[in-house]
């Protein structure tokens, strides 16, 4: 259960990481 909560933690945080990289990458592109 532990196991379980912190791979999800650990996916959305990744999820969101790689959302503010594109969008770095998108203000840095223009």
């Amino acid at each position: 259960m532990t196991f379980g909560y912190s791979d999800r933690v650990t996916v959305r945080a990744d999820l969101r990481f790689r959302t503010v990289s594109g969008d770095a990458v998108t203000l840095v592109g223009r």
